[in-house]
């Protein structure tokens, strides 16, 4: 059932991410037709076509305003992304529609569960849009080709060299749990503001200042308690024990803010 939760949510979230991701990759591309760098003097440095530098003002204007459409739809996926996991949980589950969800043969930890799984791929897919559109533009720019014919096996190698470590890898492991907890932190929120019969939506923003002051004050509270680890482990470069512990740490709230969530969902629920 869960599966069917998840391609439900999916499909219903569908239609407007795919038209930003979509838009965010062919403008990448375009922005890289009209930079298009020129590599015939490359030892010189990197050569634009001169209408970039020369007297084209109609031109210098198209390429500016596509570059500020190209920055504002990265900002307007961030936005979207957010804007969406907030409202298809509160009116999927805590508005109008929660009599209808709340009535299906599910659990309701798969309610929640389907909507945080979709909310991720959407962060995913949104990472992997604006990779995607990046990778486009060094084509269509020529910066590739001009990357591709200097660049040494040897670049190559000490590159992964630095990109493959345990740090990299842990720091990767640390964005993912922390989205993870930030999303289930909404969620939260949002339940306990659903525990107030007026001004939900209100509590609900005073509730996720609540939980991000509380967070501070435990984490305080624990790094004097333990004669400041975080701190010992910055001053001896053991960054390694500090990325462990953040990993710890936003494990532990996200499985607080999942099991807050379901408890309120499960048998306090007010919906509106």
């Amino acid at each position: 059932m869960l599966g069917k939760l998840i391609k439900y949510e999916f499909k219903s979230t569908s239609r407007l991410m795919w038209f930003l991701y979509g838009a965010l990759i062919v403008v990448g591309a375009l922005l890289g037709f009209m930079f298009n760098v020129r590599g015939e003097d490359y030892d010189a440095g990197l050569m634009v076509r001169p209408f970039l530098t020369g007297d084209n003002s109609a031109f210098q204007i198209m390429f500016a305003s596509l570059l500020g459409i190209y920055v504002l739809m990265i900002q307007a996926i961030f936005i979207m992304t957010i804007i969406m996991i907030i409202t298809r949980f509160n009116k999927n589950l805590l508005g109008g529609e929660g009599y209808l969800m709340h009535t299906l043969p599910v659990k309701t930890h798969d309610l929640i569960l389907s909507k945080g799984i979709v909310a991720m791929i959407w962060g995913v897919i949104a990472i992997l849009s604006g990779l995607l559109s990046g990778f486009l533009f060094s084509i269509t720019s020529g910066l590739l080709r001009l990357i591709l014919r200097e660049i040494r096996w040897e670049d190559i190698s000490y590159i992964l060299s630095r990109v493959f470590t345990r740090d990299v890898i842990l720091g990767i492991v640390l964005v993912i749990v922390g989205s993870i907890t930030a999303i289930l932190s909404f969620y939260f929120a949002m339940a306990i503001g659903n525990l107030s019969n007026k001004n939900k939506f209100l509590y609900a923003v005073l509730a996720y200042v609540g939980i991000q002051v509380v967070i501070s004050i435990i984490v305080n509270v624990i790094g004097v308690a333990t004669g400041g680890i975080l701190e010992m482990a910055f001053s001896n470069r053991a960054f390694t024990t500090y990325l462990v512990l953040q990993i710890v740490q936003q494990a532990i709230l996200a499985v607080v803010f999942f099991f807050g969530t379901n408890y309120i969902l499960k048998n306090k629920l007010n919906l509106a």
